[in-house]
């Protein structure tokens, strides 16, 4: 996954992030799991409006997006070089509190493009 230069980033913690102390034998164990916050995720990614794509990936959960922005040329040229040499690796677009098509609930608020 490459990051991305897009502020207010909001990436949904995997699975890997909960268990990870559990798993490896560090610090105190979370008290709770990622499929206890995944209703919260989406409601949270309906309110505000959250751009991005789904890529199946299983250490990026899916999460509820609006449309991404579009890639630059260099992002597709990357993304096509990485597609085609790694089976295993993803890019995909980082995920962000942008409203590309907003929804009658963020023009209630007054939020717009």
């Amino acid at each position: 996954m490459m990051p991305s230069s897009l502020a207010r980033e909001t990436q949904r913690w995997s699975h890997f992030e909960f268990s990870a102390p559990e798993c490896f034998g560090y610090t105190i164990d979370w008290p709770i799991r990622y499929d206890d916050l995944a209703p919260w995720y989406k409601h949270v990614e309906k309110f505000a409006g959250i751009c991005g794509n789904n890529g199946g990936v299983e250490a990026l959960p899916d999460s509820v997006c609006q449309p991404p922005f579009e890639m630059n040329c260099v992002e597709k040229e990357l993304k096509e070089k990485i597609s085609a040499r790694y089976k295993d690796r993803f890019m995909v677009h980082g995920r962000g509190a942008h409203l590309t098509q907003p929804q009658e609930i963020h023009l209630q608020q007054g939020s717009g493009k």
